[in-house]
């Protein structure tokens, strides 16, 4: 069974996040901007246990799914879309999604289903 992030209530592969929720997601762990990420609605699991994001038009950000996922508040989603040019030129490792988010961030602080 999945845990949950105490602080984000970020959850990995085996637990989720409610159908059409706003989430956060990250292909790894680590938060990486540098890798693929998203801001959209939770579409459910893949076959793999990994998490499938949508955008409002119903399309896959990833077909894979990602391992991380977090309900957001949407001035938050607003917040990280504006500044996914400035995050996303980061060097490698210095910056991580989940740790430079404060709890108020999340949407969500109960441990998902």
């Amino acid at each position: 069974m999945a845990s949950s992030d105490p602080i984000t209530g970020a959850v990995g592969a085996g637990a989720s996040p409610p159908l059409g929720a706003y989430v956060l997601a990250t292909k790894y762990d680590d938060g990486d901007p540098g890798d693929h990420w998203a801001v959209g609605f939770y579409a459910g699991p893949h076959a793999t246990g990994r998490h499938l994001v949508m955008d409002a038009h119903g399309h896959l950000f990833r077909a894979t799914g990602f391992r991380r996922v977090a309900v957001i508040t949407p001035a938050i989603g607003a917040w990280l879309l504006d500044a996914a040019r400035v995050l996303e030129q980061a060097p490698a490792g210095t910056v991580n999604l989940w740790q430079m988010l404060t709890p108020a961030a999340f949407a969500d602080q109960a441990a998902p289903a």
